[in-house]
């Protein structure tokens, strides 16, 4: 079991091959989620949509849940 957000807009979309090299957001956050044990996806169609998603047991041991 997971605990899952999902972030979503119906714009345009996201060209991921033209992603700034410089820039960091993305990036840093796909980094910051494998660093807790969990990951992000990036699914582009008429919009983007954003999905975080880590292991419950993961969370736990992150220390974003408070036992």
């Amino acid at each position: 079991t997971a605990f899952t957000i999902e972030l979503s807009d119906n714009g345009k979309g996201i060209d991921l091959s033209n992603i700034r090299k410089g820039g960091n957001g993305l990036r840093n956050m796909k980094n910051r989620m494998e660093k807790i044990g969990g990951k992000m996806d990036i699914l582009v169609n008429k919009g983007t949509l954003l999905r975080f998603s880590i292991p419950l047991d993961k969370l736990q041991q992150s220390a974003m849940i408070i036992p």
